[in-house]
């Protein structure tokens, strides 16, 4: 980020990046890592949210860009809570990125670690 401010990061875990397979991490540093930043950015919201800030539905703005699919959404199921990108299998529960660990606060905002990477959609 090339800027200061308070920032809400939802963190891949490792085990989340393997799941992607050695195709789709390929392709992500394709093109000069492009995607690669795309996707680091569409993990990130340039306001905090913590556990609690985080209700079902709720379209969370990405630093991805201002376009019209730039955001998340926060999606609950049997008391779990998701962080849904628009690249994301919404009906496959394995896919969804679950949020495993909330509210690890830092000097400028916090994080949420995810099982999956929250994928963009596609061009």
């Amino acid at each position: 980020l090339d800027a200061s401010g308070t920032y809400t990061l939802f963190a891949p875990t490792d085990n989340a990046f393997s799941k992607l397979g050695d195709d789709n991490i390929r392709e992500l540093f394709d093109d000069n890592a492009k995607k690669l930043k795309d996707v680091v950015r569409y993990h990130i919201s340039d306001r905090i949210y913590l556990e609690y800030d985080l209700t079902c539905d709720q379209k969370i703005d990405t630093e991805l860009g201002d376009s019209s699919n730039d955001f998340t959404t926060t999606k609950c199921e049997d008391n779990e809570k998701f962080q849904v990108g628009n690249g994301n299998d919404e009906n496959d529960r394995d896919k969804r990125p679950l949020i495993i660990e909330t509210n690890i606060v830092t000097c400028n905002g916090v994080v949420h670690l995810v099982d999956n990477v929250i994928l963009p959609q596609k061009e």
